[in-house]
């Protein structure tokens, strides 16, 4: 890989782990100004038994993901080393170039001892009942938090919010 420096991304979204997911989609939109683009209730996806919300900023699918776990499940997830009862962060998310980049990023990221890919690379789309139409890795950072690495999101374009209007002095 002609890549000695890193990946060269930019990061476009996050996912957090929450206890109350209505409670947090309330907070996003009232105080930090996300519109809601969609909310799947738990059990709707075999990768996903927790309930899960996509909120955004701009013309992508979302910058905001929000997945609500239950205090008292501590059952290992598959895709990192974090139990689902933790709250905080669930990943990070950079989004690539194009399908050049985003090969070069995989083998790169495979070049590595210290990296662990733990999901991907895949297509993130209705055939496997995923949202984004990307498609994307997923790896953990040295202390087991998950990072993604993508491209070619879904784009709803003119579907930004109207942020500076909804708390600007008139």
């Amino acid at each position: 890989s002609n890549l000695d420096s890193g990946i060269p991304q930019a990061i476009q979204h996050m996912g957090i782990k929450v206890r109350d997911l209505d409670r947090s989609i309330r907070f996003n939109r009232e105080v930090l100004g996300f519109e809601f683009r969609s909310r799947h209730e738990a059990g709707t996806h075999p990768a996903a038994p927790f309930g899960s919300a996509f909120l955004y900023l701009d013309d992508y699918h979302h910058q905001l993901a929000v997945f609500s776990v239950p205090e008292d499940w501590v059952e290992a997830e598959s895709e990192d080393t974090c139990t689902r009862g933790d709250v905080g962060l669930h990943h990070l998310a950079f989004d690539v170039a194009g399908q050049k980049e985003f090969d070069e990023a995989v083998g790169f990221l495979r070049s590595r001892e210290d990296v662990r890919i733990v999901w991907g690379p895949l297509k993130l789309d209705e055939s496997n009942g995923l949202w984004g139409g990307h498609e994307g890795v997923y790896f953990l950072n040295p202390d087991g938090n998950r990072i993604e690495i993508f491209h070619g999101s879904d784009l709803f374009p003119g579907s930004r919010p109207a942020w500076p209007a909804k708390g600007a002095a008139r």
